[in-house]
């Protein structure tokens, strides 16, 4: 479901689907390839992570997973920029050093990845220091070239607080972090 809403925000912004199930590196496929005339088609593979990859193993043991995502408000701590570089590696593959490519993570985390602003993607990508689980940002290094991009994407219905307006429109995220190489700073796109 998230790859088909992502595929309709790309449309609806003017880069329609040019292919869907493109071949990527080897023989892997990714979810489709989007027109961005000039350019050549853009290759996008969707990371949808979720909220049952958040949970200790001893909350897994317990049947946790099998169970309602909210509960009670109860939280725990979150690592936005681990979420991320998961989803990088998981894609990475995928991506050929011959086309543009995409990365879009639109998760069903606890909090969404977008939620987060840009610190999260900030430690994820850019930080030089190996501070965090030892590694440099995947942008800070060559070890991720081939790809472009990380989008970080999210869907919410806005509820209408007067009845009077009981349409709740859908409104989409999409935070885009291009490697430094490809532009300076990152771009929010919103669109309904």
């Amino acid at each position: 479901m998230q790859e088909i809403r992502v595929a309709r925000f790309f449309t609806t912004n003017g880069f329609p689907v040019a292919e869907w199930e493109p071949p990527g590196n080897g023989n892997l496929i990714g979810e489709f390839s989007v027109q961005a005339l000039p350019s050549p088609s853009v290759f996008v593979e969707v990371k949808s992570p979720g909220w049952e990859g958040q949970l200790s193993q001893a909350q897994r043991d317990a049947g946790r997973a099998k169970q309602e995502k909210y509960q009670d408000l109860v939280g725990g701590p979150d690592d936005p920029w681990r979420g991320i570089r998961m989803s990088v590696k998981k894609a990475y593959p995928k991506f050929c050093s011959t086309q543009p490519n995409l990365l879009v993570i639109a998760d069903d985390r606890f909090v969404s990845l977008a939620t987060w602003g840009r610190l999260g993607a900030e430690q994820a990508l850019f930080i030089k220091s190996t501070i965090l689980d030892g590694e440099a940002g995947y942008f800070a290094t060559t070890e991720f070239e081939n790809l472009g991009g990380v989008a970080l994407f999210k869907q919410e219905i806005e509820l209408d607080l007067v009845p009077e307006f009981s349409e709740k429109p859908l409104r989409y995220e999409f935070l885009l972090y291009p490697t430094r190489r490809h532009a300076q700073k990152p771009r929010c796109l919103v669109g309904l």
